[in-house]
């Protein structure tokens, strides 16, 4: 978002305006919801019929760490600035984050190579950092590929 548009991705992240959500993020938020759903009672968390969302949450759940502590927000200062991060799940402890994503395929993900240069995961990594007083934190993306519903991970420092 921020290479696309700075001044949008400062509305969302920095200054916390809503924005009108396309079906695209609509789906993914009902996909964390029902993550969130799965961590606090199990995999049977839900009784909707099943549909696209469920297959994703599905998915993804077997490669969620157990124990972990869902959705935390924290702001924090940066260059004088108010800030904040929102990631999907915490390690117990606080000992590392992770992230859901549903993309359209593994180009999509981050690598090794990429994750150096993404402005979210930095930003997210430097104010988990902060709050939590660490110097290193392991991070876990976990994808799902919105078409063959195929989930993999990824970690990094």
């Amino acid at each position: 978002m921020a290479r696309e548009c700075l001044r949008k991705w400062a509305a969302k992240y920095l200054h916390r305006l809503p924005d009108p959500k396309h079906p695209n993020a609509q789906d993914g938020i009902d996909m964390h919801e029902l993550l969130r759903a799965m961590c606090a009672r199990g995999p049977a968390a839900t009784t909707q019929p099943e549909s696209k969302i469920g297959r994703w949450a599905r998915a993804l759940y077997p490669l969620t760490p157990p124990g972990v502590l869902c959705e935390l927000e924290q702001h924090f200062d940066y260059r004088g600035h108010r800030a904040s991060f929102r990631i999907d799940f915490t390690l117990p402890a606080f000992d590392g984050f992770g992230d859901w994503k549903s993309c359209a395929g593994p180009k999509w993900s981050l690598n090794q190579t990429t994750i150096k240069t993404d402005l979210q995961a930095n930003l997210e990594a430097y104010g988990f950092m902060t709050v939590f007083g660490r110097t290193d934190v392991p991070i876990r993306w976990l994808y799902v590929d919105k078409k063959t519903e195929r989930a993999w991970h990824v970690d990094a420092h």
